[in-house]
């Protein structure tokens, strides 16, 4: 929480003196992130469960996100916010008679984002759009069952930016607290890279776009 709130403390020092002293603000939420599968470059395996008939595979396109988030209402429109988050986004399982795995991708994120708040003459309800970019230290993790001389448990980590935007409503509430929802998109989240390329199976995994529909709660300061 204090990286978070000396990002902010720098990005507003270039504020002019006299501009709207909105006050900070914090709070949470919780929702989901759903990986972009139909990426060219997410997971591409033409061997396991294309080809061979033998396997049977599932993917879970939604996975856990939680974060945290500080922000600075520097006009009555215009606001700098940062968040720290975590993501699981992607989750493919595969089965075949002599053996199972998984593959598992999860992302820990720092925001920096602009939020731009559209005044409707109605303080029950205030859409927002928010454009910036994330700091992502990502981890996709292959597990399989037994482990072999060729096929054994294995993890791909990477670190990076990707631009991301967002659109949502703060509505309700009650005194200083009101609640939020929306979806982000983060543009490319992983590392393309092999992470089994081992005959007779091939898995490339690959960043992808993500996008992440959440709810929770702000409190003014």
């Amino acid at each position: 929480m204090k990286f978070l709130r000396t990002a902010l403390l720098c990005s507003v020092a270039f504020v002019p003196a006299g501009a709207y002293a909105g006050g900070w603000y914090g709070g949470g939420s919780l929702g989901a992130g759903i990986n972009a599968f139909n990426s060219d470059n997410i997971f591409t395996n033409p061997q396991l469960c294309v080809t061979d008939a033998s396997y049977t595979c599932n993917s879970n396109p939604l996975g856990a996100f939680g974060e945290v988030f500080i922000g600075n209402q520097i006009t009555p429109s215009f606001g700098i916010e940062a968040g720290l988050g975590y993501l699981q986004s992607l989750d493919i399982s595969y089965s075949q008679p002599l053996s199972s795995g998984t593959f598992k991708q999860n992302s820990l994120m720092v925001s920096l984002s602009g939020v731009y708040k559209f005044e409707t003459g109605n303080q029950a309800f205030t859409p927002f759009v928010k454009g910036g970019a994330v700091y992502w230290s990502s981890a996709i993790t292959y597990d399989r069952t037994p482990n072999s001389a060729t096929f054994v448990d294995q993890t791909v980590k990477a670190t990076g930016f990707s631009p991301m935007v967002g659109v949502g409503a703060e509505f309700g509430g009650h005194g200083n607290m009101r609640y939020r929802a929306g979806v982000n998109y983060i543009f490319g989240l992983g590392k393309s890279a092999s992470l089994m390329d081992v005959a007779p199976a091939t898995v490339a995994t690959g960043k992808a776009g993500t996008a992440v529909v959440y709810v929770g709660a702000v409190v003014e300061f």
